[in-house]
């Protein structure tokens, strides 16, 4: 007999908040342990250690960034080069800098409408994504996380 407090440990994985039956058999398939004829239960998760790990907390300057990184940048917008009328296989750039460089935030499919009003030019935001080096020059493509500098505490 086990103790009434372990019991949370042996219901059913679908059972808990935002599991149902397709999620709980995506679940059964990875899960380590050997299931037999019994379904999944939370205990089971224990098992299941994270493979990765995004700290945004990294926040080098723009020439600091190592590629590859995931980093949070605090820049100044300089200007929008949305892509020629008739041309969407050219995307859109917003450059950007801090006191070590220039960056090209680039969008593909991108509406100008919202990115302008994420990033006014001339204020001071907060971008977090993958830093990319094209041809030399520092490149984020879509930024995982946008907001204006007043506003960054929000970010995750």
């Amino acid at each position: 007999m086990r103790p009434s407090l372990l019991d949370p440990l042996f219901v059913p994985i679908t059972s808990l908040a935002g599991i149902g039956p397709k999620v709980g058999a995506l679940i059964e398939k990875i899960v380590p342990a050997d299931l037999g004829d019994r379904a999944a239960r939370a205990g089971d998760l224990l098992f299941m250690l994270p493979h990765t790990v995004i700290d945004r907390r990294n926040r080098p300057r723009i020439s600091g960034s190592a590629e590859g990184a995931i980093v949070t940048l605090e820049v100044r917008v300089d200007r929008h080069q949305p892509p020629p009328r008739g041309n969407r296989s050219v995307p859109y750039r917003v450059y950007a800098h801090d006191d070590t460089g220039e960056i090209a935030l680039t969008f593909f499919h991108a509406h100008a409408a919202y990115l302008e009003k994420a990033m006014p030019q001339g204020e001071h935001v907060v971008v977090s994504g993958r830093m990319e080096w094209f041809n030399g020059r520092p490149t984020m493509v879509h930024p995982d996380h946008i907001a204006l500098a007043s506003e960054a505490e929000n970010l995750p």
